[in-house]
């Protein structure tokens, strides 16, 4: 399997953008939009000052930069690291605190914040708060118990809690702890350093897109990564040289006048599919994706099929085809909370459970917290993903800022 890597500038409704695509097999998998200068703040980590209270959503309003405050809920605070507050220790206006944007403003929402500081390594979680460790759900009791025997050598902190991913599975004692200490150094440093600093202070900020995805597969088959833009292309020129010097040769920069980087990859018309509702099945099925408010509803259609000589085991047949299409769908739209999945109908059973171990199997490579939960009653497949980044249509949509 062959991996690119492209990061190209174009217009988006008349903003600077960055586009990054990663395509396996000239297939893209994964797509980001970066607005120049409107960066998501997602992940970073502030110094905020207390605004005021709202009693009524049971919260408060928290400066963290030159713009609107972000909101703070009372459930998010628990755990807070705090830099200034009353005799009694109890956050109120005026109080100065470390927090960390859970979610980007959206349309009419406000910044989400939180007091749970989280920094990710590629094998650990490390949280701020009540120490502990916890294990992702997927690794199995044999893999904890090794896990477990690494974690003993490895003089965890008695300040914060580690959350140990999956792919901490499987790898070598002396990679693990490594990952361990370079994020807990890097807790400690935020947490110690960020109480003397004045409100407004940037204390963690995410990597870019280009940089976190280069950082997943840079151990797969990559074949080529392009930019166009001259601040990414020394960006990953710097990470290659330190993390990756032997695929650094791979890295390109495009400076062909005549056509532009995205042009050259059909980005527009990438995008454009992107956001159709309707995607197309070999078999002529397809699948109608509608993104509301509340969850995304995607349904399996037989399309283009016969219907009248359509039967049951053909229809399971599609529904296979559409189970490995809907979970690329949702990793390429970067599709986040419920969503709803309406399979053709089917033979109960067996069938069902076939589709739902599928569907499960397909999400391993998914980067991002997605589960096929279960199929109801009535058919309908529920699954839920963590929200990392807007979906791509709201990207499309414009800059949130």
């Amino acid at each position: 399997m062959e991996t690119r890597l492209i990061v190209a500038n174009m217009e988006i409704k008349g903003e600077k953008a960055r586009v990054t695509v990663l395509a396996r097999d000239q297939r893209p998998v994964e797509i980001d939009i970066s607005y120049v200068g409107q960066e998501s703040r997602l992940d970073n980590i502030y110094v905020g000052h207390v605004e005021n209270v709202s009693a009524a959503t049971e919260g408060w309003f928290v400066k963290f930069s030159g713009e609107e405050p972000g909101y703070l809920s009372f459930a998010r605070s628990e755990h807070a690291v705090l830099k200034y507050a009353g005799k009694d220790g109890q956050i109120r206006a005026g109080s100065e605190l470390l927090v960390q944007v859970y979610s980007d403003a959206v349309k009419t929402k406000r910044t989400a914040l939180t007091g749970t500081l989280s920094i990710k390594g590629k094998h650990v979680l490390v949280q701020s708060g009540p120490a502990g460790v916890f294990y992702s759900r997927k690794l199995t009791a044999a893999q904890k118990k090794a896990i477990k025997e690494i974690l003993d050598d490895c003089g965890l902190s008695e300040n914060f809690a580690y959350v140990i991913r999956t792919s901490a599975a499987g790898v070598s004692a002396e990679e693990l702890a490594e990952d361990i200490r370079i994020q807990t150094e890097r807790m400690e440093y935020i947490t110690r350093i960020g109480v003397s600093r004045p409100w407004g202070t940037c204390l963690y900020k995410r990597k870019s897109a280009w940089l976190e995805i280069l950082d997943r597969v840079k151990n797969e088959n990559i074949v080529r990564i392009v930019t166009d833009d001259t601040d990414v292309y020394d960006e990953l020129r710097l990470y290659l040289a330190d993390n990756a010097p032997d695929i650094l040769p791979k890295l390109e920069f495009y400076s062909d006048r005549m056509v532009e980087l995205f042009r050259l990859h059909k980005l527009s018309t990438l995008l454009d599919h992107c956001i159709s509702n309707r995607v197309w099945l070999p078999s002529g099925a397809c699948i109608v994706i509608e993104q509301t408010e509340a969850f995304v509803s995607i349904d399996v259609n037989t399309g283009k099929i016969v219907k009248k000589t359509a039967d049951r085991d053909l229809f399971y047949k599609v529904n296979l085809e559409a189970a490995k299409e809907i979970a690329r769908q949702i990793r390429l739209r970067n599709l986040s909370g419920t969503i709803l999945v309406d399979f053709i109908n089917m033979k109960k059973g067996e069938q069902e459970k076939e589709l739902l171990e599928m569907m499960q199997a397909a999400f391993a490579d998914d980067p991002v917290k997605t589960e096929a939960v279960d199929i109801t009653k009535l058919g309908i497949m529920e699954i839920t993903r963590k929200k990392a980044r807007r979906s791509l249509k709201e990207q499309l949509a414009g800059s949130s800022r």
